[in-house]
């Protein structure tokens, strides 16, 4: 099992033809994020703006849209 500090974030899932990526944010109110602009260097993931949900499912369907 993977274990994560309370800081770190987790690359999901990405969507370069959309420019979105999905993370996990163990150390987030809302733990999943719809991010747009993701820049992921190394073990770092930012992002210019992105949308919070509270279940994977809401984030999951909300990037359905943007497809």
């Amino acid at each position: 099992m993977l274990k994560l500090s309370p800081d770190d974030t987790m690359l999901l899932e990405e969507y370069p033809s959309i420019n979105y990526a999905v993370v996990y944010r163990p150390h987030g109110v809302q733990k999943f994020a719809a991010v747009w602009y993701p820049c992921i260097d190394g073990d770092e993931i930012s992002w210019s703006q992105g949308h919070y949900f509270d279940a994977l499912r809401d984030c999951m369907k909300y990037i359905e849209t943007l497809l």
